[in-house]
């Protein structure tokens, strides 16, 4: 499932599950949104972190360029 999906284009891929009936719909739902929600802002943090790496090793490779120059 995706983070950025939606609960009508999920529903296929769950509803023959038996899992499935073990909520009501509202709290299967409830559940779904919450989980997407999650899962997108740890996507955005893995985002920000690998973002962060590469200004990271960037700056390292001018600080270097600069002590050989």
């Amino acid at each position: 499932v995706s983070a950025f999906s939606t609960w009508e284009k999920e529903l296929h891929k769950i509803v023959f599950d038996p899992r499935y009936l073990l909520l009501t719909s509202k709290e299967r739902k409830q559940v779904f949104e919450k989980y997407v929600k999650e899962r997108a802002e740890e996507e955005r943090r893995e985002k920000r972190n690998k973002m962060k790496e590469r200004k990271d090793q960037f700056q390292k490779l001018l600080e270097e360029a600069n002590l050989h120059g």
